[in-house]
């Protein structure tokens, strides 16, 4: 029988990861995620430009480090150091020195509560989200345009690529049955689950959820893209759906934004976005992340040998952007 990863949450934030073909074996890898939070005012300098510093974290300790909103403050973040024992220790030192307590005497490093803990929406741990590798090309299709500076790729390359389209038969397969049981409620965000559309059914997380309509908005983690369901139409995922990791890595374009200040993509912008990638492999280098983690991203078209175009730099020759910063400072 094949493997399945169980994921155990306890209020101690450890999340134990085992393997699975019958009856529980021994624990193979335990990954902890430490949340604390901290001032809005200094969350730049932990991030650093462009993602410097909690990439200096990673190269050195493991360890990663995310900020996420919080629930009741917008004064305050919530800072999640995901990772070993030994990796979130030396990660927190490395914090600890950046933000010394005779200069930065508001700055503390705090377990959150268990109370505030039980409004935050679950983290999916590193392992479980297949990533853009650093310093590389990583070769990517797109899959779904947000708009023209977010998007979702894939990497068909990838060795575990090939599994995705046994398990969206067989997900086909399980949840055509009527009896299979629906998302508990109420709805939790950060839910992972099975969702509905197109006449099939994918795995998603739920990003949000309105009590009022009955509805949640989930991400789709194989392909890209939001929906808003019905919560009714909303089912368990079975374990061994988990064991592939999910295949769509959410991006941003990197250093550019919608050209003349305006603050959102235009449409021509994601039509010349959408026909210079659709179905094209593409080269993604990894150039920073934002303050949520997502990878900033230059993407290449390479159309053959001598004619490689730069898409961040292509938007703004068509006057569809305009740099942020130069992409080679």
């Amino acid at each position: 029988m094949p493997c399945a990863i169980i994921f155990i949450w306890i209020p101690t934030f450890l999340v134990k990861v085992a393997l699975y073909n019958g009856t529980l074996s021994s624990i193979t890898y335990v990954i902890i995620i430490v949340r604390v939070q901290v001032i809005v005012t200094l969350v730049g300098l932990l991030i650093g430009k462009h993602g410097s510093f909690v990439n200096q974290i990673k190269a050195k300790t493991g360890a990663s480090v995310y900020v996420r909103n919080h629930p009741d403050s917008v004064k305050q973040k919530i800072c999640a150091v995901e990772g070993s024992q030994n990796e979130i220790e030396a990660a927190l030192d490395m914090i600890k020195d950046k933000f010394p307590e005779k200069r930065f005497p508001n700055f503390s490093i705090q377990e959150i509560s268990p109370e505030l803990y039980q409004k935050l929406a679950p983290l999916v741990p590193e392992f479980l989200q297949l990533q853009l590798v650093e310093s590389v090309n990583n070769d990517t299709i797109m899959t779904c345009l947000v708009s023209a500076g977010h998007f979702f790729l894939q990497q068909p390359l990838h060795p575990t690529f090939p599994a995705l389209h046994a398990l969206h038969r067989l997900m086909a397969a399980t949840y055509q049955n009527p009896d299979v049981p629906s998302l508990p409620r109420p709805v939790k965000e950060g839910s992972i689950c099975a969702a509905p559309t197109e006449n099939n059914w994918y795995r998603a997380q739920v990003i949000s959820t309105s009590e009022e309509n009955d509805t949640s908005v989930v991400k789709l983690v194989d392909f890209g893209g939001y929906l808003t369901v019905d919560n009714d139409q909303l089912k368990q995922i079975r374990s061994d759906f988990m064991t592939l990791p999910f295949q769509a890595t959410e991006a941003l374009l990197a250093f550019v934004k919608p050209a003349n200040n305006e603050l959102e993509w235009s449409s021509e912008a994601l039509r010349i976005m959408a026909g210079l990638t659709a179905g094209q492999l593409l080269h993604a280098q990894v150039a920073g992340y934002d303050e949520a983690g997502l990878p900033l991203v230059h993407l290449y078209l390479t159309l053959n040998p001598q004619q490689v175009i730069f898409l961040n730099r292509e938007l703004v020759e068509r006057g569809l952007a305009e740099w942020e910063i130069p992409p080679d400072s």
